[in-house]
């Protein structure tokens, strides 16, 4: 039975770096490390990459992993997991791994799974998780390349952003020009995103206290999101 189904999303027009499912690494494709991280999950049942390219099914078939073409018309690699669990009638829950996450930990995939069997199990569960780590460093909170979910105190993402949330426009820019200039100082006002980072997500997370909200800031952790996939 596939009572747990991870879908990797995987094309071959990548548009930042084409081809990008098909890079070598240590002589295997990268999209075939993230399906063998996703069959090292203990409480998945199935792996199936979902692509639109003969070249990357063949690749990821010739290596014992299961593909399924799909429509070449998807904007996302969101629809492209929908297609291929459409056609999967017993599934309950459907695991959607990024293609570009070789190095997911099987551990991490294996929360988002107890996470959504947990949600399915109460009425006023959630249909759909993702996993997240705490921000640590002040460089990852001001990467644009990691998504940031605010929580309120149950858990429950609020909303995502590739900014910091709140943004801190007016000191960010500040802190900018003073890079630029190669003079940063401890005690200038618009330096203080240079002082140690806790100050810098302390000053942020003031919104959450004027807003009467308690809130807390994550990033997103390698990507797997869960969701209840209603069985016909």
């Amino acid at each position: 039975m596939n009572h747990t189904v991870a879908i990797v999303p995987a094309r071959l027009a990548s548009t930042r770096l084409p081809g990008k499912a098909l890079i070598d690494i240590a002589g295997k494709p990268m999209v075939c490390w993230v399906a063998e991280r996703a069959r090292a999950a203990r409480n998945v049942d199935r792996v199936i990459v979902a692509t639109d390219s003969q070249e990357i099914a063949d690749a990821v078939q010739a290596r014992g992993v299961e593909a399924v073409l799909t429509a070449a018309h998807h904007t996302s690699g969101t629809d492209r997991v929908a297609e291929v669990a459409a056609k999967i009638p017993d599934a309950e829950i459907i695991v959607n791994v990024q293609g570009d996450e070789p190095l997911i930990s099987p551990a991490t995939i294996e929360r988002a799974v107890e996470t959504m069997a947990a949600g399915i199990s109460k009425h006023s569960g959630a249909g759909i998780v993702t996993t997240w780590e705490p921000i640590e460093s002040l460089d990852d909170l001001l990467n644009p390349d990691l998504v940031k979910v605010v929580l309120d105190e149950d858990e429950n993402a609020v909303y995502f952003s590739r900014s910091p949330v709140p943004y801190p426009r007016d000191a960010v820019k500040a802190m900018d020009h003073c890079r630029r200039r190669g003079r940063m100082n401890p005690s200038c006002p618009h330096c203080f995103a240079s002082t140690p980072d806790s100050t810098f997500i302390a000053g942020m997370c003031c919104w959450s206290l004027l807003s009467g909200r308690s809130l807390s800031l994550k990033k997103l952790k390698h990507s797997s999101n869960c969701a209840h996939w209603p069985t016909a």
